[in-house]
């Protein structure tokens, strides 16, 4: 049986990355591995916005 805490601890801490998903349902879980997908592409439309501002050309 799983930890419940334990479980809230990893969603509060690596919720975006799916972590709690994976403790609970194991590597298998599907929406655990999409859930990296949006949280990386996030990061990265952050570190442009930063490093580029509003001369980025992309957008």
């Amino acid at each position: 049986m799983k930890n419940k805490t334990v479980a809230a601890w990893l969603a509060f801490l690596g919720g975006p990355l799916g972590l709690h998903r994976f403790y609970l349902h194991g590597a298998r879980d599907l929406l655990g591995w999409l859930l990296p997908i949006p949280t990386l592409i996030g990061l990265y439309g952050l570190w442009r916005a930063r490093e580029f501002g509003l001369d980025d050309q992309l957008s």
